[in-house]
């Protein structure tokens, strides 16, 4: 189960069932889990290998200080910058592969080699395990402050495996009950790591 992970890469993930999108209370409490730890760095094994019994390879994952996958960014937009925000699941975070190796990493550096007068900043918003609706929580209250000029939605196939809200919240496992209404839908509660 979650209590036994090695780090916050491994599964089960946070995630969330699409429902109540207008729920201002569930959106907040939801927006805390699309995050990582900010300023840290792991070396993290790819649990989707085909082959179990090839030698385990690590692949690089940093967090910047807002707590999205890669280098750090200043939230001040200079003129000449146009900004791409990417929400997502595992291919937008970049599942099994390096910092340098995510599609939005690889879409900056390709932007900015054929611009001479525009600098592009990619930001990686992704997450492993996320739903639209944690992208959405994202979208509605911290997004507009990047001030992105685009913005790519990459969600979907996540949705047709879930059926309830899994989270970790303190360092118990429980079962939890509508007991307010900021979490009315979490049906499980796990330990952190």
């Amino acid at each position: 189960g979650r209590e036994n992970r090695k780090h916050l890469f491994e599964p089960p993930f946070d995630v969330f069932v699409n429902k109540d999108f207008d729920d201002e209370a569930r959106l907040k409490s939801i927006l805390q889990y699309t995050h990582m730890p900010a300023n840290q760095s792991w070396d993290v094994e790819n649990f989707l290998r085909w082959n179990k019994k090839d030698p385990i390879q690590l692949h690089h994952i940093s967090s910047n200080s807002f707590g999205y996958r890669g280098e750090n960014q200043k939230l001040e937009k200079e003129k000449n910058v146009r900004r791409v925000v990417v929400l997502g699941s595992y291919p937008a975070f970049g599942h099994g592969v390096n910092d340098d190796e995510t599609y939005p990493f690889i879409l900056q550096n390709n932007l900015n080699a054929k611009s001479k007068k525009i600098k592009f900043e990619v930001w990686n918003a992704g997450r492993q395990g996320s739903t639209s609706i944690m992208g959405y929580a994202q979208l509605k209250f911290e997004v507009p402050d990047l001030k992105p000029d685009l913005i790519i939605w990459d969600f979907g196939w996540i949705e047709l495996y879930l059926a309830l809200d899994m989270v970790k919240i303190n360092s118990n496992r429980k079962q939890m009950k509508k007991e307010n209404a900021a979490t009315p839908y979490v049906t499980s509660i796990c330990s952190n790591i």
